[in-house]
C-alpha cells in the first residue's frame, strides 16, 4: 500500500502536470478536470495513510470523506471533482476555462484543509478519522438517540436489542421517504453541476446525514438478525 509520502509525491507530480496546461489556450480542458480530481484523491489519500487507512476503492474512500468529522468539510468539493471527472471520462463532456478555474479553486480548498489537518496531527492534536463509536470497516456507526443498545460490556455493541425479529426486518427493509429521496436526487444533481451555494450545501449535508443514520440502523438491524440466526442454528 502506498505510504503517506508516496501519496504526497504523486499529488505533487499531478500538480506539476496540471501546470503544463494553459487553461485559456489548451484544447484539453477535459484532461485538466481528470488531473485535478486525481490530485485531490492523492491529497486525501495522504491524510488517510497518515491515519493508517488505505481504502481499496472509491466507495470506501467516499465513506471516509462523508462520515469523518475531519474530512467532512471537503466532501462536497471532492464529490464535485469526482463527478466532473467521470463526466469528462465517460460522458464526453466539454468544459470552459471558467469551470476549470472553479475546479482548481476546489482543489485548493481541499489541499489547504488537508494540510491543516496534517499540521495539526503532527503537533499531537490531530482530528481522528475514527470517531468515538465509529466502525468504518463495517460502515456501522453509533445509532441515534432512542435506539436501545446492549450495554453489557461483554455484549457486541453493534447489536440492537429490545426489538422483535419482525421489527428488525421492517427496519432492515426501510427506505427513504419518496419526498426526501426526490429532494436528495435534486440536490445531488445540483452538486454534480457544481452550482450549490453554501446554504444549499448545508441542506444537502444535513440530508446526507439523515440518510447515513437510516443506513446505520438498517445495517445494525440486518447484523442483529444474522447474529440471532447464528445463535438459533448453533
Amino acid at each position: 500500500m502506498p505510504s503517506e509520502q508516496e501519496h504526497a509525491r504523486q499529488a505533487l507530480h499531478n500538480k506539476e502536470f496540471l501546470g503544463s496546461f494553459g487553461r485559456d489556450s489548451t484544447p484539453h480542458l477535459d484532461w485538466m478536470v481528470t488531473v485535478i480530481f486525481y490530485t485531490a484523491l492523492h491529497i486525501v489519500e495522504q491524510y488517510l495513510a497518515h491515519k493508517g487507512l488505505h481504502p481499496a476503492d472509491h466507495t470506501t474512500r467516499d465513506a471516509y470523506l462523508w462520515r469523518a468529522r475531519g474530512l467532512k468539510p471537503i466532501w462536497l468539493d471532492y464529490r464535485c471533482l469526482k463527478d466532473e471527472s467521470m463526466r469528462a471520462r465517460y460522458e464526453v463532456a466539454s468544459f470552459t476555462a471558467d469551470e476549470i478555474q472553479g475546479h482548481q479553486e476546489r482543489l485548493a480548498r481541499i489541499e489547504t484543509h488537508v494540510r491543516l489537518l496534517l499540521d495539526t496531527a503532527d503537533k499531537g492534536r490531530g482530528v481522528a478519522v475514527h470517531e468515538p463509536g465509529t466502525d468504518y470497516e463495517t460502515g456501522l456507526l453509533e445509532p441515534p438517540p432512542g435506539a436501545q443498545i446492549c450495554t453489557i460490556q461483554s455484549c457486541d455493541p453493534k447489536l440492537l436489542v429490545g426489538l422483535s425479529d419482525a421489527e428488525l426486518e421492517v427496519l432492515a427493509d426501510s427506505v427513504l421517504a419518496p419526498r426526501l429521496q426526490e429532494r436528495l436526487d435534486h440536490l445531488l444533481q445540483l452538486n454534480r453541476e457544481c452550482v450549490l451555494d453554501n446554504d444549499t450545501k448545508q441542506k444537502l449535508d444535513r440530508l446526507l446525514e439523515q440518510v447515513d443514520q437510516m443506513n446505520v440502523l438498517k445495517a445494525r438491524a440486518m447484523y442483529t438478525l444474522r447474529r440471532r440466526q447464528k445463535v438459533v442454528k448453533g
